[in-house]
């Protein structure tokens, strides 16, 4: 039977055209197949799209015969035509460190892929998302603690070793970013002074230290607040994309700038642009994680997080949002400039 949401799509004449219909129907029946070719039972049940993002959508298959209960991500056709095969790697190489329900830090068991169809199959995880969290919780502080934790179990499960790292991969990035997805900025005032005086700074302290030694990991590859459920018994780490080494520092200041952009009631005492503010936002990931890899006060790190929250401005200031989100976004880009500006000053 489909499920009930895509029932309403197909049978909705106003909702899409007849051929979106037809995708809709016939990846269902695809996605069918497909579940079924991990556990041949008649009593397969796909409920949703449940989730829907600019890659993918996210349905849950069950099925009681299997003991089953899945999420099947489907990747839209032509925008990451290798993403399955990413994410199903990325987890294999957890398969003997993180995998299991007696996990306290873990990521979800992979029980299939299909590169062609764009499918990937994975252990439902149940629990809220640390986002969820950091909106509802009076206690926040612990779940940063225990996602602080998580990372730095996965990264130990990978190996960490010291490796000179080149400063010049975090001024490309932004470079990048600005050749690809050029920022809605003004040519005039102090928005643009202070973004081209932030890239300058960048560039000046890149050629201060062009290379540092950095613990080196498997990365998470999109570590932030949407990406880890959080329940009593475990956290579990999603969207892994790491297959590849990088400075461990990455995937904490990716956090960092999502917790001092995003997330307002984490500190309702203090200003956002003071350095207490900023360091009591970050502290409890921090602790989590361990403070004996890592070097806040240095310049690379600082180079770092100057150009994560460069790209961040960015992403934010290009993106087309209906009006809430819009409103949201100038909160954030408000917060992006107030935090830029006694960095910059940290750096020079």
């Amino acid at each position: 039977m489909l499920p009930l949401a895509l029932q309403r799509q197909i049978a909705s004449p106003d909702h899409t055209s007849q051929r979106d219909r037809s995708l809709a129907e016939t990846t269902f029946q695809a996605m069918n197949t497909f579940v079924r070719s991990i556990e041949d039972q008649p009593d397969w049940q796909i409920s949703g799209p449940l989730i829907r993002s600019r890659e993918c959508t996210i349905y849950k298959a069950c099925s009681v015969g299997a003991g089953l209960e899945l999420a099947v991500k489907s990747y839209l056709a032509g925008i990451n035509p290798m993403a399955s095969v990413k994410q199903a790697e990325a987890l294999s190489n957890c398969r003997d460190t993180m995998v299991g329900k007696e996990k306290k830090y873990a990521v979800p068991e992979m029980h299939a892929y299909d590169r062609h169809q764009g499918f990937l199959a994975m252990e439902w995880v149940a629990g809220r998302s640390l986002h969820y969290n950091l909106w509802t919780l009076s206690n926040k502080e612990q779940s940063l603690f225990r996602v602080g934790r998580w990372l730095r179990v996965f990264h130990e499960a990978s190996g960490i070793a010291g490796v000179e790292e080149k400063s010049a991969k975090y001024l490309g990035i932004v470079e990048k970013r600005i050749g690809d997805h050029p920022a809605r900025l003004s040519a005039e005032g102090p928005d643009h002074a202070l973004f081209v005086s932030a890239c300058e700074c960048l560039r000046r302290a890149v050629e201060l230290e062009l290379s540092f030694e950095a613990p080196h990991a498997v990365s998470h590859g999109d570590f932030t607040p949407f990406n880890l459920m959080i329940s009593k018994e475990r956290v579990v780490g999603l969207d892994i994309w790491g297959t590849q080494r990088k400075p461990i520092l990455d995937d904490l200041i990716r956090m960092m700038v999502y917790l001092t952009l995003a997330y307002p009631l984490l500190t309702r005492q203090q200003r956002i642009d003071s350095s207490n503010g900023f360091h009591q936002r970050i502290s409890p990931l921090l602790d989590g994680y361990g403070l004996d890899l890592i070097e806040p006060d240095s310049l690379h790190f600082k180079i770092a997080l100057l150009s994560e929250y460069l790209r961040r401005w960015l992403i934010i200031a290009r993106r087309s949002r209906t009006f809430v989100e819009k409103a949201f976004d100038s909160y954030q880009l408000a917060q992006v400039k107030k935090l830029i500006v006694p960095l910059l000053d940290s750096i020079r």
